[in-house]
C-alpha cells in the first residue's frame, strides 16, 4: 500500500511514521510541506493508495489541500485520512465536504490509526469490486444487444448489489459510500455541538425498477434520485448514501426543516422534469416513502447499526400509516 503522510509538525509526522512501520506500512513517505505534497502527488507515477493530512498547516490548510487532490482523477476516490487537533463540528463537517474519507483527532493512539487504514484498504477494494461488477453487468448487457435485438429483463435478486454508492458516488460531493457515511456520523457525534438528523427513504418496487431497466437506466435513475434529495435539503448541510434494497439514508443539519410528506412530494415533482427509464411509467411510477427524523445527540461512539436501524423503523411505520390510511378510505 502506498501511502504519503503531510504534517508541518515533524514530531507529529516522526510519530505516523512509526505508526505505520509499527502496522507494516513500508512504502510510506513523508512531507511537510502541503505544496510539495500536492506537486508530489499530482507528479506521481503511480497513485497513492491511502493521503493522510495534518489540517492546521500554513500556506494551504489541509482541508484545502484536500479539495486539490480531489481534483485530479487518478486520486478522485484515494482515502484521505485528517488527522488533526481539530474536533469541532466546523472542522469535521468541511473536511468531509471537501472530500475527506475518515477523521482521526490527536493526540492519536497507534492502533486507532492503523484501525481507521485498514478500513481505507477496505474501502479501495470494495470500490474495484463494485466497479468491476458494474463493469461485468455492462459486458453482459452489450453481449445480449448483439444477439438479440429484443432487450431482456435482468434477475432481480441482487439490486442491493448495484445500488452501491460508489456508482452514484459522483452526483455530488454530498454522496458517499456507505463506509464514509458511517465515519462522518460517528465523528460529528463526537463533537460537543452535535445537531444532526438521520432520515431513511425508501425507493419503492425497487426490485421491479431494477428488472426491468438496463445497468445504465439504473445507473441513471440513481443519479437522479440522489440528487434531488440532496438539492431537497439544500443549502443545509446534507450527506447522502445507501443501505442497500432501495433505501438512502440522508444525514441533516438539525436545524433543516423536515416534513416527510412534503419532502416526498418534492422531489418526486423534482424527478418528473427529468428524463426517466421508460419502465418507470403507469404500474413502476416512482413512489418514495420517507421517515419522520431521528435526532442524533452528542455521543463519545455512536452506535452506527443502532441509529440506521432506528432511522429505518421510523420509516417503515410510515409506509404501515400510509397503507392503512389507503385502506380506510377505500372501505368507505
Amino acid at each position: 500500500m502506498k501511502i504519503i503522510a503531510v504534517d508541518d509538525d515533524t514530531v507529529s509526522l516522526d510519530l505516523l511514521d512509526e505508526c505505520l512501520t509499527q502496522g507494516g506500512y513500508e512504502n510510506v513517505e513523508l512531507e511537510t510541506s502541503p505544496s510539495a505534497a500536492l506537486e508530489k502527488i499530482s507528479n506521481a507515477s503511480d497513485s497513492y493508495d491511502c493521503i493522510l493530512l495534518d489540517i492546521d498547516m500554513p500556506q494551504m490548510d489541509g482541508i484545502q489541500l484536500c479539495a486539490e487532490i480531489r481534483k485530479f482523477d487518478h486520486h478522485k476516490n484515494t482515502p484521505i485520512l485528517m488527522i488533526t487537533r481539530y474536533n469541532h463540528r466546523g472542522a469535521v463537517q468541511k473536511a468531509f465536504e471537501m472530500g475527506a474519507t475518515d477523521y482521526v483527532t490527536k493526540p492519536f493512539e497507534f492502533l486507532e490509526v492503523l484501525t481507521r487504514i485498514k478500513v481505507a484498504e477496505r474501502l479501495v477494494q470494495e470500490r474495484q469490486a463494485a466497479l468491476d461488477s458494474y463493469m461485468a453487468i455492462n459486458n453482459i448487457e452489450a453481449g445480449r444487444h448483439e444477439t438479440a435485438p429484443a432487450a431482456e429483463h435482468r434477475r432481480a435478486d441482487r439490486s442491493d448489489s448495484i445500488l452501491s454508492g460508489e456508482e452514484i458516488k459522483m452526483v455530488d460531493d454530498a454522496v458517499l459510500s456507505p463506509a464514509i457515511f458511517q465515519n462522518y456520523l460517528e465523528q460529528m457525534s463526537k463533537s460537543s455541538s452535535c445537531d444532526l438528523n438521520l432520515v431513511a427513504i425508501q425507493i419503492k418496487r425497487i426490485d421491479r425498477i431494477f428488472s426491468r431497466t438496463s445497468a445504465a437506466e439504473f445507473t441513471g435513475f440513481l443519479h437522479s434520485v440522489a440528487k434531488a434529495v440532496v438539492h431537497q435539503f439544500r443549502p443545509h448541510s446534507v450527506f447522502l448514501t445507501q443501505a442497500g434494497n432501495g433505501v438512502l439514508l440522508v444525514a441533516l443539519d438539525g436545524a433543516a426543516p423536515i416534513q416527510p410528506e412534503e419532502v416526498e412530494a418534492k422531489v418526486i415533482r423534482t424527478l418528473q422534469t427529468k428524463k426517466m427509464p421508460k419502465a418507470l411509467h403507469g404500474e413502476l411510477a416512482l413512489e418514495l416513502i420517507v421517515g419522520a427524523p431521528l435526532h442524533l445527540p452528542t455521543s463519545p461512539k455512536l452506535n452506527f447499526k443502532r441509529a440506521v436501524k432506528a432511522a429505518t423503523a421510523r420509516m417503515k411505520q410510515r409506509e404501515q400509516e400510509r397503507e392503512d390510511f389507503n385502506l380506510s378510505a377505500l372501505s368507505m
